[in-house]
This record gives structure tokens, sequence and C-alpha cells, in this order.
């Protein structure tokens, strides 16, 4: 992860190097209330934190829950966040580690599914 500039509020990075489970277990953790962006393939999606929980998330038309696990499997591109950022609308119902646990079942799910298909 890298600062911005001096000063600056918004760190960027890599999935391959820090990928979003790490991500978002380290914002929960820090109870940080900030936005992180997530890109992959000209893909975005945008979550904002309170506290280390998601309170919002936006993906595409997605909101909410299935936004925030419509990236649990992204294995590449990149992050930001900005710690001046925050979004007073409540689009999940989840906690942050509810995301979690619910997005790793769904994509255990979704591998089990492709091995069978294989």
């Amino acid at each position: 992860m890298a600062r911005e500039a001096p000063g600056e509020s918004t760190l960027r990075g890599s999935l391959a190097q820090m990928n979003i489970m790490d991500l978002l277990q380290s914002l929960e953790m820090g109870r940080k209330s900030c936005l992180l962006t997530i890109s992959n393939s000209g893909e975005k999606c945008d979550m904002f934190f309170s506290e280390g929980q998601i309170n919002h998330a936006v993906y595409g038309s997605t909101k909410g829950d299935d936004a925030v696990y419509k990236t649990m499997g992204w294995t590449g591109g990149s992050f930001q966040i900005d710690f001046t950022k925050s979004s007073s609308e409540t689009t999940v119902t989840r906690s942050t580690q509810g995301l979690l646990m619910e997005g790793l079942r769904l994509l255990d799910e979704s591998n089990r599914d492709a091995e069978v298909q294989a």
C-alpha cells in the first residue's frame, strides 16, 4: 500500500498484495470510516465504512450486500481507500464479519458447482 502523497488521506494498493478479505477485516478491526473502492478489469465497487462496518456498497446498479459479494472472488485489480469520504446511506444489512462469512460460503458454493460441471 502506498499513500498518494505526504499528508494525503488516500491509500492505494494491489489486490494481488492484499486481497479483499484482508482489506475488509483490516478496516473492521481498525474501526475505520472511509470509502474503499475496488477496481478490476473495468469493473468497480464502492464500499463505505463507518466505524469498521460497511453501511453502503455500490457495484454498477447493484447495491448493498450483493454488491459486496460480487467482488469477493476478485484476485486481480486494485484498491483505493479514501479516509475523507463517507455515506449516510444504508444499503448493507449484515455486519462486515457477516458479509465475509456469507461471501466465503457463496464462493465455496460457486467453486463446488464449477467442479461438478467440469
